[in-house]
C-alpha cells in the first residue's frame, strides 16, 4: 500500500475511533445498538460498490469500519 494511501487510513481510523470513544464515553444515550446501527450501514455503504467512487474514498471507509469494529470489540 502507498505511503500517502496508509496515511490516509490511519489518520481516518485515529479520528473516527476518538471520536466514538469520546462519544461512548460521555454521550449516555449513545449505547452499544446504536454503534451496531451505524456499522451496519457503514457496511451497507462499502457494499454498494457505486460506480465512481475513488480509492481513498473506499480506504477511508475501511478506516471508518475498522474503528467502528474496534470500539464494538471492546464495549462491555
Amino acid at each position: 500500500m502507498p505511503e500517502f494511501i496508509q496515511t490516509i487510513y490511519e489518520e481516518t481510523f485515529q479520528s473516527v475511533y476518538s471520536d466514538l470513544l469520546r462519544r461512548k464515553l460521555k454521550d449516555r444515550n449513545f449505547d452499544k445498538d446504536d454503534l451496531e446501527g451505524l456499522l451496519n450501514s457503514y457496511y451497507a455503504n462499502e457494499g454498494n460498490n457505486w460506480v465512481g467512487q475513488s480509492e481513498i474514498k473506499q480506504i477511508r471507509q475501511a478506516a471508518t469500519i475498522a474503528a467502528c469494529e474496534a470500539i464494538l470489540s471492546t464495549w462491555e
